[in-house]
């Protein structure tokens, strides 16, 4: 195989996590077939201490303004297609019509076009608005275009051209690990005896961070703030923004002991380590690295049974599944879940290693590419 392919994302996140991880793991293996990659980002990506250390292993890199129109967008897109001779166009966490717009309007010659959906907003809710948009998105505009779905439900918005292929776990991350469980609880005033449980909330509506919030308020009641709920933030919802969520959403006023915020930070397996619960609250998901990577070390996951999440009912014994948006029920199963102590179960880690191994969702996305 020996072609240039172009991965587009629209990530300009303050750590690379899993994902630049993934695109390293592909390009690695598409070097070894004889193929060459180029990445590029959103302007203020180049700032992220991520993208220095991929220029300074000597990656292809450059950058566009995401913030233009779709046809905008999609003509930038085309120049850039064109100064590297572009013959797969990968793209992440980019507005899919403007992509669908190069590929209707501006391919000037044969380009494969591979949209990446990762995400799922819509809380799981579906009215007129949302179906008239996914008909145009994956139907009306999306003839020249393939999709891989990181979620198997999203496929069922086109059987035809939507393909799933999950997520995996990449563990070899541009920097190392910075921190032991006992320095992150220290640093946070956590004891050994509390529970941490926690929640990723950059975008808090979706990610049900409010039901978290009333969830551990219950369980507290008769445990005397034995449970800690640490709220990981993002670059866009800071502590400050956080608060008032929780305080608009919840009987909470966001400065309750038990609530503590986490910064966004690289070397995420840190605050993984630190817990002993994770919470997934998310009224809709995509596919959760966080579910993943916590599995992954053995740890119990709290998961709203919602249909992103349909891959991890695999590893019962350390999934507990409560009705989405049922905080009542989330309490009970956070309770259930009970007392780990950081008890991890090897038996899971390894069967989630061996299942999400990087090098499957290579050979799926690569397999795409020939199709």
């Amino acid at each position: 195989m020996n072609k240039r392919i172009m991965f587009l994302c629209g990530y300009q996140s303050l750590y690379s996590g899993n994902f630049i991880a993934s695109l390293m793991e592909l390009e690695n293996e598409l070097n070894r077939q004889g193929s060459n990659c180029i990445y590029v980002f959103p302007k203020d990506a180049a700032n992220r201490p991520w993208y220095k250390e991929l220029v300074n292993r000597g990656k292809s890199l450059t950058t566009i303004d995401f913030t233009k129109s779709k046809l905008e967008m999609a003509k930038r897109i085309s120049s850039i297609v064109k100064e590297y001779d572009v013959d797969i166009l990968h793209t992440h966490l980019c507005d899919v019509i403007a992509i669908e717009l190069f590929s209707l309007l501006y391919k000037k010659k044969k380009v494969d076009v591979v949209i990446h959906i990762h995400s799922d907003f819509s809380c799981g809710k579906e009215n007129l608005k949302t179906i008239i948009k996914d008909f145009i998105k994956y139907r009306l505009l999306a003839c020249k275009c393939k999709f891989i779905s990181v979620s198997s439900y999203i496929v069922r918005k086109n059987k035809k051209r939507i393909v799933f292929v999950p997520n995996a776990l990449a563990t070899n991350r541009l920097f190392a690990n910075d921190g032991t469980r006992e320095e992150i609880r220290k640093a946070f005033s956590i004891s050994d005896e509390q529970i941490l449980c926690m929640v990723y909330g950059w975008e808090p509506k979706v990610k049900g961070v409010d039901i978290a919030a009333k969830a551990i308020c219950e369980c507290n009641k008769d445990n005397k703030d034995k449970y800690v709920l640490g709220i990981v933030c993002g670059r866009e919802v800071t502590k400050d923004k956080m608060k008032e969520f929780i305080s608009k959403n919840t009987s909470l006023t966001g400065d309750e002991k038990y609530l503590i915020y986490f910064e966004p930070r690289e070397d995420v397996f840190s605050y993984h380590r630190a817990a002993d619960l994770l919470l997934s609250t998310s009224r809709s998901e995509g596919f959760s690295y966080t579910i993943l990577e916590m599995l992954s070390l053995g740890k119990k996951c709290v998961i709203s049974d919602i249909p992103g999440v349909l891959w991890s009912h695999k590893y019962e014994k350390n999934t507990f599944f409560f009705e989405s948006e049922n905080d009542k029920d989330c309490t009970s199963k956070i309770l259930e879940a009970g007392d780990t102590k950081n008890l991890i179960d090897e038996e899971i880690a390894k069967q989630v290693k061996e299942d999400y191994k990087i090098s499957i969702w290579v050979d799926r996305v690569i397999k795409e590419y020939k199709a």
